[in-house]
């Protein structure tokens, strides 16, 4: 999984030498503002200015566990991922995530849909991503796509405990929107009536604060 993590609380070391190697000192203090880990995650400073140059932070973690197939328990979710969830969402809440990948997407969707919608298990039925124009990197990344078009929308849609269904559009960014959220009805499409309490705000949009 690859986070994408701009200069606002770590400008001196994504400002440094403009090399993509960082030095041990760096790296210390991207792990002490990000607590992302060093023995699982490889960092590299990457240009992804188009024509000028944008230097942010790329975090590749090396292993992360897919819990895309087939029905995944809430507490399976929150025991494998809770620690990794908590550290995106503060990286999100210093306005320093510039942009996450699809897996990235995924856990902080299904971190929203545990908060916001009563369910013991969930079902990723499909995920769509949209490239979005006018941003990106003329430097190639061959091994982190995300780099080379970091600007993405995500569409996700979860089954919930066998039963309703929850549309979530996610920015790379980090913002979240419920789309559609379904209840189960064998005859029909029924939108759920009291979806309204699950949203944190009027427009039924949110962003982890």
């Amino acid at each position: 999984m690859d986070i994408l993590i701009n200069d606002v609380i770590l400008s001196e070391v994504i400002n440094g030498s403009l090399e993509e190697s960082l030095s041990k000192s760096e790296i210390q203090q991207i792990q002490q503002t990000t607590g992302l880990d060093l023995e699982s995650t490889d960092f590299l400073r990457i240009n992804i200015g188009p024509g000028a140059d944008v230097w942010i932070l790329l975090a590749s973690l090396k292993e992360v566990v897919e819990v895309a197939g087939g029905v995944v328990a809430i507490t399976e979710i929150v025991n494998k991922f809770g620690k990794l969830i908590s550290k995106i969402k503060a990286i999100i809440k210093e306005r320093a995530l510039e942009s996450i990948d699809e897996e990235g997407a995924k856990l902080l969707a299904m971190d929203y849909i545990i908060h916001h919608f009563p369910c013991d298990s969930l079902e990723l039925l499909s995920c769509n991503v949209t490239v979005l124009s006018g941003g990106g990197s003329y430097v190639e990344y061959k091994d982190h796509p995300i780099a080379q078009t970091p600007h993405r929308y995500y569409v996700l849609s979860y089954r919930l405990d066998n039963l309703d269904t929850v549309i979530l559009g996610v920015q790379s960014s980090g913002e979240i929107s419920v789309i559609k959220a379904f209840e189960f009805n064998p005859y029909g499409i029924t939108e759920m009536q009291n979806g309204e309490e699950y949203l944190d705000e009027p427009n039924g949009s949110t962003k982890f604060l």
